[in-house]
This record gives C-alpha cells, structure tokens and sequence, in this order.
C-alpha cells in the first residue's frame, strides 16, 4: 500500500490528493520466501530449542529442496509452480514445536489474544465508542481470506522489492520483529534487508 500511496503521489494528477507518507511499519515481515526459510530454520534448531535434534535433522535435509523449489518458481512463477514450492516448504513450518508458540518461542499455549481480541472488538459498548455499526462482525483470523491467500500464492513474492522506492524517495521502512518470534525470525528479515538495492 505504500509503494501505491508513494507513485499515486509522483503522479501530481489534477484533483487527487496528497498522502503525506513519512513511514512505513511492517510487522511480521515475511517479504522473500527463500531468505525465510532458510533462516527461519536456522532460528528454530540453533538460536532456539523449538525443535528437537531429529526434527531439525529431518528438516535440513528438506531445505535444499525447498530452496531450490523456490528459486524455481521465481524463474518461472507460474501458480503450480508457487503453490508446488509452498507446499514443499511449508515442512520447515510445521514441525513438531511440542506445544511451544511459535510466534513468541518463551510461551508455551495458544494465543489468548485472537479471542481476548475478538470478544473486545464485538462488544456493544466497543462499538458504540468506536462509531462501528453492530451488525459488523470483527474476526481476528479468517479462515476464508486465509484459504484464498494460500490458494493464489499470495505469499511467495519477492515483496521486498516494494520496497526499494520508499527509502529513496525520503519515506522510512520500519520492521517490527519479535525477538523471540520464530514465525518470522528475525535473522531472515535481515537477512532480505540486505537484498535492497538502496543507498541505505
């Protein structure tokens, strides 16, 4: 949305309006599938204990394949060829965590958050405060928009090349990263930083 809001900008078209866009602040990065991988495995087996010695063991040996499937299907990103590598990779997500949370690898249960979230935003008194209308239904996780974004491959983009106008045109990238987040590990943001071609 900021790349859009920054060349809606550059236009200068009669009767649009300016968006003043000073910042741009990501949370949960995942803005290049191989750069994800494989540091987010990294993270799990080495800078954490999320997984056990033979689960990493078994996942290694996926991750050659995975990367290569990746880099495929970003030569020829066809959506077989997309969702084929999401569907390969997606090992490296779904080991066994033995009941660790793998947004935030300290905490051992589900999120209560999701439905603290849900309850709070559906209340009446929420609403009324908030101008929200009561027939609207707030849903903290779709099941359906999540299908929908799996079904297209919505993820697996070099999204971080979105990126690279922004810094150059005076607006600032912002990630925010959980230091104990294994979902989107934070040496695998770094590690896609490091791919923008920028002057920073």
């Amino acid at each position: 949305m900021a790349t859009v809001k920054h060349e809606q900008n550059q236009r200068h078209a009669p009767g649009t309006i300016y968006i003043n866009l000073e910042a741009l602040l990501v949370s949960n990065p995942f803005s290049d599938p191989a750069s994800h991988s494989k540091w987010q495995l990294y993270y799990i087996c080495t800078e954490t204990d999320v997984y056990n010695s033979t689960t990493c063991a078994d996942l290694h040996a996926v991750l050659p394949s995975c990367l290569e499937s990746i880099e495929r299907s970003m030569l020829s990103p066809t959506l077989v060829n997309k969702r084929a590598s999401m569907n390969l990779c997606e090992a490296i997500e779904e080991g066994d965590a033995h009941g660790r949370v793998i947004e935030d690898v300290r905490r051992v249960a589900t999120h209560p958050e999701f439905a603290w979230t849900t309850t709070f935003s559906n209340n009446s008194t929420t609403k009324a405060l908030l101008g929200v209308p009561d027939y609207v239904n707030y849903t903290s996780l779709s099941d359906d928009v999540h299908s929908d974004f799996e079904a297209n491959a919505n993820i697996w983009h070099r999204h971080y090349l979105l990126y690279e106008p922004l810094p150059q045109s005076g607006t600032r990238v912002l990630h925010w990263i959980g230091a104990r987040d294994a979902n989107c590990p934070w040496p695998g943001v770094l590690s896609f930083l490091k791919l923008l071609r920028t002057l920073f």
